[in-house]
């Protein structure tokens, strides 16, 4: 409860909770902290006690000069969305009285930073034209030099998407360093958003600490209701609003302002506020009205303009009102405010519909016309307006209002906010019979803002609605740069949304017939989509052409944005064709470009491309560190359902390549894609059937495909196809379903059948299908069968694929898989050689590709076994590959390398750690890392590294108490017994290496023990 009358009581443990994130700043260390619980159960009054004891500090009673106190809170949502709301808040409560005046300039540099949208020119080039969430964590960096900073976020269930954003930036980068952070955030808040209530469960998995409130015990809840009525309540009275309030301090607060007795009759809360408002006097009651109608917080100049009181009589009211224990004049703004939300909700509530009606529409146009009375400026301002003038049922206002909302929230890449006041304006538009001609866009701009908002928060499908809807009414003879313009667009969209090839160049075709010469700028972003929409349809030399032209164009009139995208597409082009050097060169020129240029959208594409180049050249990890941090911007600044999801597949794909696939997998569950980003979604959905395949999760794995094929059989491209048709066949190939294999290898030469340039693609599939054909004819071999025609056929025609890409100009990782191709070819006739696979291993090796490392040691064992030519050399090749294996799960693999070694002479050979794996039972294999939270895995990696709890509590910044209770947990998910043999499980398993940094603060070499050694704690 806020600032309640009664005494603080129930509350130690989660007050030392903040004490002690306060403490950790002066080492520089950042925490957040949620507190969490019901409506009015004490969360403003938890944080208001912890704050009073900052100066001076209960303990010492020095004060904490070092320190600033920002606080600031969300407002409802009834439909606004205004972004940073507790920013604004909280810079204008500071405006009012500085507690630190060295900290005014970092203040005043937020402030012009959140009315700037992000583009002050003190932050580094590129970034702050991006969304602004990684800019607004630099602002508030700044207020972290030479201090520590208190930052309150209250009510944070009524949140925007941008300041939640923030928030989850905050807690994944652990910075400002030397801030604390705390949000309070009601559980209990209906949400039409169902991701909503799991929010704070979210922050907490990814560090931040979570304070849950419940109500009062009784003992607890009698303390305070005894400190409100008086040392002489009777007995029964106080056991009687113990029981009615339920633990809940807020509702214990106004039972006991409501009653003068213990005999008054029980009421619910809500009748008692109602009641106590409607006793009050009409102009008290008119103060209360307008204040809950604004959202529970108004200025003085403002709540006398709206009531028309006059500003001296509005003070003894005001007083009035403070009296009954309904307002409180907020120390840091000079605001008034109700004394809790929950009193605003019920006044609210009760208010006569004409009354609430009149509130809001003289509170819209009050802002409108005294616009520096309100705190937010530009999209905040109007967010408000919109929203009391819909309240207000005041239709064309509204749709003013909500236009130019939506076009300032577009402007600073607030999309998700952008998106909402738009699809409200175009629902008045159309309810309304005649339109005021002096609104900021037409109605065909309003739709093509819609379709591009929705493409950017993830629903391309809805954008290529939006973008039709605008095309049919749009002469396109008469109006050809707003055609070519539509039809660029919807090539974009319908690629996104999982449409065809044919379909994104046909739209591309028509935006270049369209666009004039004499608009450079529409006809340069026209060539390069057109650039782009070859390139996906592998048609790379007519690519090429179109890029360069419009590199051409675009330099001409200085368009940044053709500059980039066109670089990205031909460094594409350039590594697809086997030109990696100078492709990467020219990705690394386009990112450079995006960013000195403020484009996030090219930023993401062209890091995102140069992640997919990195790897094709065979340097998996330098993609993955390039990759990695591209997806963190992308979810930081809210594109992570659209380009994110992109991202994601190719980081994924290169994450399954290393063999990182407990990391795939985890990522996986907490993916998100866009309902329109069905090609994205698919490739999603490939990797973790590839994974499950390779595990022995066949119908999991079929589950998955058969969803893809489904979603793709009307528009996915050829890359999408390919890939699908590689799962396929590993899935049916560890299945032994020879009919199914067969299918995948006519698909194949179908889809192939003349001459193409998608090399990459066809080296991916070649070895899979050749193996796929070595067990079939390994089969019919030992059935004593002979190979039929219709075998030898596709055998032939898939070798022939194999010769052209030999003779090509391919990537490493492609010339991988060709030698692998030809040493299945080497199975089909029968004729192996050690040699064969022993250098596809070294190739893969090279890659960093285990599993396919492991596959080919395999193979080669196979071979030596066979031909009976070194038991010790096929003892080695099967010894790296059970490790392999057994170390991701390989269960099919890991089968057929038991049966392999079953000879007691080879098991002798294997090495130790291959023994292990072979004499472990295949359904009952240790528990994945996965079951551990990312927190236990970090102390189970300290641990296996022989760090005692004190040391890991350093270098996590925790307590021990805490790492002790992690440590448990840790047992209790392996099923060890002791740290020892979680250590020893953690080293079998390969969760962790004697390679391992260990980040713990200078420990000495004599003090780490053995991996493995029991420690005494």
């Amino acid at each position: 409860m806020s600032h309640g009358r009664g005494r603080f009581v129930g509350r130690s443990a989660e007050l030392a909770t903040l004490q002690e994130g306060f403490a950790g700043t002066e080492d520089r260390r950042s925490r957040v902290v949620l507190v969490t619980g019901d409506t009015g159960v004490g969360k403003s009054r938890l944080v208001a006690e912890f704050l009073a004891g900052l100066v001076p500090d209960s303990r010492d009673g020095t004060e904490h000069d070092d320190s600033l106190l920002l606080r600031g809170g969300c407002l409802p949502r009834h439909g606004e969305l205004l972004p940073y709301a507790p920013l604004w808040e909280a810079v204008a409560r500071y405006g009012q009285a500085p507690a630190e005046p060295e900290a005014e300039p970092a203040v005043r540099a937020l402030a012009r930073h959140l009315r700037s949208g992000g583009e002050e020119p003190g932050f580094p080039p590129g970034e702050e034209s991006v969304p602004r969430v990684v800019s607004t964590a630099q602002a508030l960096g700044d207020l972290c030099v030479g201090r520590r900073l208190v930052l309150v976020l209250e009510d944070l269930h009524w949140s925007d998407p941008s300041t939640q954003a923030l928030l989850t930036h905050l807690v994944r980068t652990g910075r400002p360093e030397g801030a604390l952070v705390i949000g309070t955030y009601r559980d209990d808040e209906p949400s039409s958003a169902p991701s909503a209530c799991s929010w704070p469960a979210e922050l907490e998995l990814l560090g931040a600490h979570r304070v849950r409130l419940a109500g009062l015990a009784a003992d607890a809840a009698g303390v305070l209701v005894r400190s409100l009525l008086g040392p002489d309540a009777a007995e029964a009275h106080v056991e009687s609003v113990v029981a009615r309030a339920g633990g809940n301090p807020l509702a214990l607060e106004q039972l006991c302002l409501s009653t003068s007795g213990p005999h008054r009759p029980s009421t619910p809360l809500t009748e008692i506020l109602t009641a106590r408002v409607n006793a009050l006097d009409t102009q008290v009651r008119a103060v209360v009205h307008a204040i809950a109608v604004s959202g529970g917080q108004m200025s003085h100049a403002l709540l006398s303009l709206v009531t028309g009181v006059e500003e001296r009589t509005l003070s003894a009211v005001l007083h009035r009102a403070g009296r009954h224990h309904l307002i409180r004049p907020d120390p840091g703004s000079g605001d008034y405010a109700l004394r809790h939300p929950l009193m605003g909700e019920v006044v609210y509530g009760t208010m006569p519909a004409g009354d609430r009606q009149r509130q809001h529409r003289a509170l819209a146009t009050t802002l409108v016309s005294h616009q520096q009375l309100s705190p937010q400026h530009g999209f905040g301002l109007w967010a408000q307006v919109a929203h009391h003038f819909d309240a207000a049922q005041e239709r064309e206002a509204a749709l003013d209002a909500h236009l130019r909302a939506g076009l300032a929230a577009h402007e600073v890449s607030a999309v998700s906010e952008a998106r909402h006041h738009f699809a409200r304006a175009e629902n008045l538009w159309s309810d309304l019979t005649t339109a005021d001609t002096s609104f900021p866009v037409d109605r065909d701009s309003l739709r093509m803002h819609l379709a591009e908002v929705s493409y950017l928060d993830g629903d391309a499908t809805a954008a290529v609605t939006w973008i039709r809807g605008v095309l049919d009414v749009v002469d396109a003879e008469s109006s050809p740069v707003r055609a070519a313009v539509l039809f660029e667009r919807l090539g974009r969209y319908l690629w996104a949304a999982g449409h065809s090839s044919d379909e994104m160049l046909d739209a591309c075709r028509e935006a270049v017939r369209h666009a004039p010469s004499w608009a450079p700028r529409e006809r340069a972003q026209a060539l390069a989509s057109m650039g782009q929409a070859l390139m996906l349809a592998t048609r790379f030399t007519e690519a090429d052409a179109y890029c360069r032209d419009a590199l051409r164009v675009a330099e001409s009139v200085g368009n940044h944005r053709v500059l980039a995208h066109a670089a990205t597409t031909l460094g594409v082009i350039e590594a697809l064709s086997g030109h990696h050097t100078s492709g990467i060169a020219r990705l690394r020129s386009a990112a450079r470009t995006a960013v000195a240029h403020g484009l996030p959208e090219d930023r993401l594409r062209a890091q995102g491309n140069l992640g997919v180049a990195l790897a094709l050249g065979g340097r998996l990890r330098e993609a993955a560190e390039v990759l990695l941090p591209t997806l963190d911007q992308a979810r930081s600044w809210g594109m992570e359902d659209s380009h994110g999801a992109f991202l994601l597949s190719n980081t994924l794909g290169v994450l399954f390549d290393l063999g990182h696939w407990d990391e795939v997998q985890a990522r996986l569950a907490d993916a998100r894609v866009g309902a329109g980003y069905l090609r994205a979604s698919a490739a999603l959905d490939i990797v973790a059937a590839r994974i499950s395949a390779a595990r022995g999760d066949f119908d999991v794995s079929e589950s998955a495909l058969q969803h893809v094929r489904g979603a793709l059989e009307e528009g996915g491209d050829s890359w999408a196809n390919a890939q699908l048709l590689v799962a396929r066949t590993e899935l049916a190939t560890w299945r032994g379903d020879h009919m199914q294999t067969r299918r995948c290898t006519l698909q194949f030469l179908e889809l192939h059948s003349g001459t193409t340039p998608d090399n990459e693609m066809r080296a991916e599939a070649v070895a899979p299908l050749l193996r796929a054909e070595a067990e079939h004819h390994q089969f019919r071999r030992a059935a004593g069968l002979t190979a039929r025609r219709e075998d030898k056929e596709a055998v032939a025609r898939l070798v022939d694929h194999t010769v052209s890409l030999e003779s090509r100009r391919v990537s490493a990782v492609a010339e991988a898989h060709l030698a692998s191709a030809r040493a299945e070819l080497s199975r089909i006739h029968g004729d192996g050689s050690p040699s064969l696979w022993r250098s596809v291993a070294e190739r893969y090796r090279q890659l960093d590709n285990p599993v396919n490392v492991a596959y080919a040691r395999w193979r080669e064992a196979e071979v030596l076994l066979a031909t009976g030519s070194g038991g010790a050399r096929a003892a080695r090749c099967v010894s790296e590959a059970l490790v392999i294996s057994d170390r991701l799960r390989l269960t099919p693999m890991l089968e057929k390398l038991h049966a392999l070694s079953g000879s007691h002479t080879l098991q002798l050979l294997v090495s130790r750690p291959a023994r292990v794996a072979v004499s472990k039972p295949l359904n009952n294999a240790a528990p994945p890392v996965e079951v551990l939270s990312r927190r236990q895995r970090e102390v189970l990696r300290m641990l296996a590294h022989g760090a005692t709890n004190r040391q890991i509590a350093d270098a996590l910044f925790i307590s021990e108490k805490t790492v002790a209770i992690h440590v448990s947990r840790v047992l209790a998910k392996l099923g060890a017994a002791n740290r020892g043999q979680a250590a020893a499980m953690a080293h079998q398993q390969g969760w962790v290496s004697g390679a391992d940094e260990v980040p713990w603060p200078s420990v000495p070499a004599h003090r780490r023990a053995e991996p493995g050694r029991e420690l005494c704690v």
